[in-house]
């Protein structure tokens, strides 16, 4: 799920489609978007990808109207080692539906706190995108979530837990070490904590409580230290409370 930006008129276009990088980097520039010289743009099927090499930042460019949008891109590469982890914990097959990226809802930014409020982009999600059966989603984005009037400043994902859950979002931002002042890049670290997350609100949407080991995945982090703490498998009660709940639909 991608963040909204701004909006450019169509002179974008005719730089990005003739490969102007620095007409390209100007047009940001002049909108407030501050990149580096190192940019690169690469088309795409409906959209265009500019990539700030230097700072790990990517945006998409789509045509909507008259105008051409740009939206905080996620980028797969770093939903790719989900699947592994998400198949062996859940024992299911995982899709990645790269065709299924939306917009996080305007609606949804508190201009107070300067957060997105998580229920309503994961409102978003179930509402947006059709998945078959009982099948569950989880959605990725890459902007800082919060539930209003609670007493956490943050929270890494949410779940839908109705009956039945249909399915949960996360977020990189403050799981990714680069975004804190003096930290290095770490894709493995970031990969970790994204899979844990993961499995956690996944687990939510199939039933599971928050656990109290602190080394269960079930444990409800809040804040790096717990999360880096924490395996990325359940713990035996958990174990047991998953195949009792899975074990209608198999």
């Amino acid at each position: 799920m991608d963040a909204f930006l701004t909006s450019f008129g169509l002179e974008l276009q005719a730089d990005l489609d003739n490969g102007n990088i620095p007409g390209v980097l100007k047009r940001f520039k002049d909108s407030g978007l501050e990149l580096p010289d190192n940019i690169s743009a690469e088309k795409k099927d409906d959209y265009w990808l500019v990539s700030d090499n230097s700072n790990r930042r990517n945006y998409s460019v789509k045509r909507e109207g008259d105008k051409l949008n740009i939206y905080k891109y996620v980028n797969e590469k770093y939903l790719y080692p989900l699947i592994p982890k998400l198949e062996k914990r859940f024992t299911t097959k995982v899709h990645l539906a790269l065709d299924k990226r939306i917009a996080i809802p305007d609606d949804s930014y508190d201009y107070n706190t300067k957060q997105y409020v998580a229920m309503y982009i994961l409102s978003e999600l179930i509402r947006e995108v059709d998945v078959p059966g009982d099948a569950k989603m989880l959605g990725v984005v890459n902007v800082d979530l919060f539930i209003p009037e609670s007493d956490l400043p943050f929270i890494f994902g949410q779940a839908h837990v109705g009956t039945p859950g249909k399915g949960a979002i996360i977020s990189m931002l403050r799981m990714d070490p680069y975004s804190y002042k003096g930290s290095k890049p770490n894709d493995e670290l970031l990969a970790q904590r994204m899979i844990k997350e993961a499995i956690h609100e996944l687990g939510h949407v199939f039933g599971l409580r928050n656990c109290g080991e602190p080394e269960c995945v079930m444990y409800l982090p809040k804040d790096l230290r717990s999360l880096d703490k924490k395996s990325d498998s359940f713990c035996l009660a958990c174990q047991k409370e998953l195949r009792f709940l899975k074990k209608p639909s198999e």
